[in-house]
């Protein structure tokens, strides 16, 4: 029996996406739910809510030159999507200075790296542009890079690096000042902080470090313990109950062993002793 050829099967796809684009939908809807437990750290993203191939997102930066950015940026699925050549368009609002970035439109260049050359549906997804969106901001060099759109900000990047920083601040300034700043139908809304949010989020972490502190050193920790919750005790191997202690989870970094406890190191070194306080921030 032959095998069909990729090409037979690309057409075979094609057709069956035109007599049923409902197939598409299906499609991305399964890439929706994978984005739900596996999208980049500090990357959130909704989709508008009329139009499933509009979608707005936000990417929240901690480390490196645009250390602080909160930068939007929308992504619009061409209807033919996921198929041959099929691009998103991926633009930054505003735009942000940037190699890879369009100063004018704002437009995310996919196609400078080879990783994009082409467009296949059978390696190339959401999941992968969100991956590229964020690792545009931590890249060491551009030299693999071809056809940037942003000649001034390669060449800063190379030649002037501290200028080109300066330059990255004022990007992370600017995405501070228009924070509230929404391009239509975006269904992520940021409000200026109010008292009720001090106390949410006073709850939520403690009175203050220093008692997190106090309590996480007041913890007996022994050998091959795993703490089950805040409050339940946990369970030697045998069965003794030994203490409570903390559930810790790792944001943004890793998690550590110590003395066969896991101990997992969260934004800027900060313990969370709650439970919730880790649901609430293990996207952030």
């Amino acid at each position: 029996m032959q095998t069909p050829s990729k090409a037979s099967l690309q057409h075979d796809k094609a057709f069956l996406d035109n007599q049923n684009p409902h197939l598409r939908d299906i499609r991305l809807a399964i890439e929706f739910k994978h984005l739900v437990g596996h999208a980049p750290g500090g990357i959130y993203m909704f989709p508008h809510p009329n139009d499933i191939r509009q979608l707005f997102g936000v990417a929240f930066l901690r480390k490196g030159l645009y250390r602080g950015g909160i930068f939007r940026f929308k992504i619009t699925l061409p209807k033919d999507y996921n198929s041959v050549g099929s691009y998103p368009h991926v633009v930054f609002t505003p735009p942000i200075f940037h190699p890879l970035v369009d100063p004018t439109t704002g437009v995310l260049r996919l196609q400078c790296s080879e990783q994009f050359s082409d467009w296949d549906p059978t390696k190339h997804f959401l999941i992968t542009v969100l991956i590229f969106l964020k690792k545009i901001f931590y890249l060491k060099s551009f030299d693999t890079m071809h056809d940037v759109p942003n000649e001034e900000a390669m060449q800063l990047f190379n030649a002037a690096r501290e200028t080109f920083s300066s330059r990255a601040q004022e990007c992370v300034a600017d995405s501070a000042a228009n924070l509230n700043r929404m391009p239509a139908g975006c269904p992520l809304v940021f409000t200026e902080p109010k008292p009720a949010h001090k106390a949410l989020r006073d709850q939520i972490f403690g009175a203050s470090a220093a008692q997190r502190e106090a309590k996480r050193r007041s913890v007996a920790v022994a050998p091959h313990i795993g703490f089950l919750s805040p409050e339940t005790p946990a369970m030697r191997s045998g069965g003794d109950t030994v203490g409570t202690g903390p559930v810790i989870d790792s944001i943004d970094g890793q998690t550590q062993q110590s003395g066969g406890h896991s101990v997992g190191e969260v934004d800027q070194g900060q313990n969370l002793s709650s439970a919730s306080a880790v649901i609430v921030l293990v996207r952030w």
